[in-house]
């Protein structure tokens, strides 16, 4: 059996700045097919003037990478605790002593066709707009 280098996995992340002060979903970025998304990050740049909360998600599902999280203070950052994470994120097996927190692992999405990463504030009425700094981690494979 011969192995052959076909051609490169592009492994990366990006950051992307997001202003935002509704509940109309904020498109992040195009996800090409044959994207693997490991990770979503997000720092509160300027807070909004009201309490918002703030989802990552895709087409699919609006909360698929951060689950609604109060993001109200400046210099706040989420999607690194296990209870950010929304369902792409979350390990679908249990682990350790009963009782004790199940959620391992960090499983990521992987895209067989093209779609989009949202962010959607909710709560934000009358909110003046926030700045929010969005940081995808990926991997990128030729289909």
């Amino acid at each position: 059996m011969a192995v052959k280098a076909v051609s490169e996995v592009y492994h990366g992340a990006r950051l992307f700045t997001v202003e935002g002060e509704g509940a109309t979903p904020v498109d992040v970025m195009s996800i090409p097919a044959g994207t693997l998304i490991k990770l979503v990050c997000v720092r509160v740049k300027t807070a909004t003037t009201n309490n918002v909360n703030l989802r990552v998600g895709d087409d699919d599902t609006i909360d698929g990478f951060i689950l609604a999280v109060a993001a109200f203070s400046a210099g706040a950052l989420y999607g690194f605790d296990v209870d950010d994470f929304g369902s792409y994120l979350k390990a679908s097996v249990s682990c350790g002593a009963a009782g004790a927190d199940a959620r391992v692992g960090i499983i990521g999405k992987f895209y067989t066709a093209a779609k989009t990463l949202k962010l959607v504030l909710t709560g934000a009425g009358g909110a003046s707009p926030g700045i929010f700094q969005v940081m995808v981690e990926l991997l990128s494979f030729p289909l």
